[in-house]
């Protein structure tokens, strides 16, 4: 009988040690899910990262290109202010004979009235 309840202890003692070991492999498992997770989460943090750096690579790209169109536009401003300027510097050489020649004419008219 003692025989028998050695046994049985003995039995009882196994039972508890696989028990244990089952329960330090689900601990075990349930680390590696945690640890896959966290990869994931990482691996997620990564995407959305890099995703945020290209965001501002498009950003820096629109600015420049904004940039770029502002200065072709002052540069075709300035060019038809340039335009502007050789118009009026014609018209003030076109006038000028004119105006010279005027007053040749009158300076001539006038000297002949007081002859």
């Amino acid at each position: 009988m003692e025989e028998e309840t050695d046994q049985q202890e003995q039995m009882e003692e196994e039972t508890d040690q696989q028990e244990q070991m089952e329960e330090e492999t689900d601990q075990q498992e349930q680390m590696e899910e945690e640890t896959d997770q966290q990869e994931q989460m990482e691996e997620e943090t990564d995407q959305q990262e890099q995703m945020e750096e290209e965001t501002d690579q498009q950003e820096q790209m629109e600015e420049e290109t904004d940039q770029q169109e502002q200065m072709e536009e002052e540069t075709d401003q300035q060019e038809q202010m340039e335009e502007e300027t050789d118009q009026q510097e014609q018209m003030k050489e076109e006038t000028i004979p004119q105006g010279v020649s005027a007053i040749w004419h009158f300076s001539f008219a006038t000297d002949a009235k007081l002859r």
